[in-house]
């Protein structure tokens, strides 16, 4: 046994760690068919399975070789010495459990095939943590196994020093051809020494130092072109870009411009107008729609606002005015309510006074002059009124009050001229004139006759009114702005 391993010790390479891959330990190559060697006779037939290793083949040519070759066979070499250990270890359990008598039959352990598969290799080259038990192999099949392995291991062996002859003659040729170089080097740097040192080469020394400082100053210029090519193509770049954009924008900008310019004419061709306020007489609507332009329109436009400026502004003055007037007006008319009320009251009250009572008459006088001071302070109250619209001009208010203050004065001058013809003699006489008593029935008092003769009529039907507010009186509606009102 040990006899074996130093015989496979001499035989395997050392691996070298510049042969060794990174990916040695995962990658997996495919079996190898070494060339078999003629002088070697085969001790007993090979399985079907392994007769695939003792194909002959001839040895790969130089140029079909590729780098990693001698890494392959050395990855081989490495691979039969592990079977071989294998065989080995199998060997000495196997002659161990002979010696004791205790060793199983051959046919029981072994698997009937002395060259390993594919698969197995797969296990024996996967790592240690991974790599599956190795299946027992009976003693018998241990040597033939060693024997196999052995002639694998040579014609590895062999491949191995054809592919170092090779290396060997390149190298030798390598080495010549270096060698050939070396001695023309030496033979050229003579000559070129030799030729330097007369005056030729001084002269081209001179040349050659004048064609570096032209070299230097060609290439800083090249430099500098170049440096100004690469500028120049930078700035036309960007000019393009600058100028797609410009264009770009000006393109969205003069679509924009074209539409605006339509909506214009089509604006000066129809220009809006409120039937209302503009008028169709101005020059700008005389101009024909091609002359027109936006600055006449402009121009035509803020005059109509300043125009409407000013209607609005009186339109406001009037509204303003109306509704301070609707406030005076109602003032005036409530207190003439309230008076023309009173007025009816004590009317009725002297009549049904006169018709129980003919010798009341201080008391009817009394009442005549309450009346008229009541009245008085009234038309002193419309008068008042009526100079505050003629202070602000108002017009319908001077018109309306003024009527109001013409019929109580009418009125007070009746009443008045009443109560100096109501004396007593004159009250307790039947033959009243006949101007007096019509007057007295046109103020809501019923004549001493007509009490006498209709007694009833008089305590039950309404009194006549002196003034007739609901068909002298204005509207009040009529002082109220209305937007359907003329204002001019």
């Amino acid at each position: 046994m040990s006899l074996i391993n130093s015989l496979l010790g001499s035989l395997s390479p050392r691996s070298s760690p510049r042969l060794r891959s990174p990916s040695e330990a995962s990658h997996e190559l495919p079996f190898y068919s070494p060339p078999r060697s003629p002088n070697i006779p085969s001790a007993f037939p090979p399985p079907p399975i392994a007769s695939s290793i003792y194909v002959s083949a001839s040895p790969p040519a130089p140029k079909d070789r590729v780098p990693d070759d001698l890494l392959a066979v050395q990855r081989k070499a490495r691979y039969i010495e592990e079977q071989l250990q294998h065989l080995l270890d199998s060997q000495a359990e196997g002659l161990m459990a002979a010696g004791l008598g205790g060793g199983p039959p051959d046919d029981q352990i072994s698997n009937g095939s002395s060259t390993p598969t594919v698969n197995s290799m797969r296990r024996d080259m996967a790592s240690p943590d991974q790599r599956p038990a190795r299946r027992k192999v009976s003693l018998t099949m241990a040597r033939r196994g060693i024997y196999k392995r052995v002639q694998q291991m040579a014609a590895v062996k062999e491949e191995e020093a054809y592919l170092l002859d090779a290396d060997m003659a390149k190298n030798k040729a390598v080495l010549e051809r270096l060698n050939r170089w070396e001695s023309k080097q030496r033979g050229i740097e003579q000559r070129i020494k030799s030729i330097e040192n007369d005056q030729a080469g001084s002269r081209a020394q001179t040349l050659q130092a004048e064609a570096k400082t032209l070299e230097t100053e060609i290439k800083q210029t090249e430099e500098k072109l170049w440096a100004m090519k690469a500028r120049h193509r930078k700035i036309l770049a960007e000019l393009s870009e600058t100028e797609n954009s410009v264009e770009a924008k000006l393109s969205s900008y003069k679509t924009s411009l074209s539409l605006l310019e339509a909506d214009v004419a089509k604006f000066l061709a129809r220009p809006p107008s409120d039937a209302n306020h503009s008028s169709r007489t101005s020059a700008f609507y005389s101009l024909p729609a091609k002359r027109r332009t936006l600055a006449m329109a402009r121009d035509h436009w803020e005059e109509e606002r300043t125009r409407l400026e000013e209607n609005w502004q009186e339109v406001d003055m009037d509204r303003e005015a109306l509704e301070e007037g609707a406030i005076l007006w109602q003032d005036v008319f409530k207190r003439i309510t309230d008076f023309e009320a009173h007025l009816q009251e004590e009317m009725q009250g002297l009549g049904r006074g006169r018709t129980s009572s003919r010798d009341s008459p201080d008391t009817a006088n009394t009442g005549l002059k309450a009346l008229i001071t009541q009245m008085d302070a009234t038309v002193l109250y419309i008068e008042s009124k009526l100079k505050l619209a003629e202070e602000k001009n108002w017009k319908l208010l001077i018109c309306c009050i003024g009527a109001e203050l013409e019929a109580f004065q009418q009125g007070r001058t009746i009443l008045k001229r009443v109560l100096s013809q109501a004396s007593p003699p004159n009250l307790q006489n039947d033959s009243d004139s006949e101007t007096s008593g019509q007057e007295l029935v046109d103020l809501g008092v019923h004549g001493q006759n007509q009490s006498s003769q209709l007694p009833a009529r008089s305590s039950t039907s309404r009194p006549q009114q002196y003034f007739d507010a609901s068909d002298d009186d204005p509207d009040p509606e009529l002082l109220i702005s209305h937007q359907d009102t003329d204002t001019d």
